[in-house]
């Protein structure tokens, strides 16, 4: 057996240590080699610059946050498609099991692993108006997909 304090205790406190050393460099030295350079420009809050993207899973949802025009309706539409998937990981029953597992269902859960890919190419890019009038159509599309797929 190894005591716990003497042994652990200076382990874990190196460690501490040693997070807290790599926190100073980071705060007080802007040693920032593990993030983007575009991370230290400095931040306008009037503006939005057009590179910036979110992390690749949330790219699906903000390629449909871009997709709609209003404000209130594209918040709606992201927090809709959310809490379809959490319904969709929630189903319980064993005939919706069954029913999903049918060749008929299959070709819509392909589609739809396609959809999301393709989301993540169009959030990835520039909000320009193809790309805006593909999310557009790609949004109705993946409702319908959910419907196909859940009902």
């Amino acid at each position: 057996k190894i005591p716990f304090f003497p042994f652990i205790f200076l382990k874990d406190f190196f460690g501490l240590i040693l997070i807290l050393c790599l926190y100073f460099l980071q705060t007080h030295f802007h040693v920032s080699s593990l993030s983007h350079p575009d991370n230290a420009l400095e931040a306008s809050a009037l503006l939005t610059p057009l590179h910036i993207v979110p992390e690749w899973y949330f790219l699906c949802q903000y390629a449909m946050l871009k997709a709609v025009p209003n404000k209130n309706a594209g918040f709606i539409v992201l927090l809709t498609s959310i809490f379809a998937l959490f319904y969709f990981g929630e189903i319980r029953n064993l005939t919706t099991f069954c029913l999903l597992n049918n060749n008929s269902f299959s070709i819509s859960k392909s589609y739809f692993f396609l959809l999301v890919l393709t989301f993540l190419w169009i959030g990835a890019q520039f909000p320009q108006e193809k790309f805006l009038s593909y999310a557009r159509i790609l949004t109705l599309y993946y409702y319908f997909l959910l419907m196909c797929i859940l009902f």
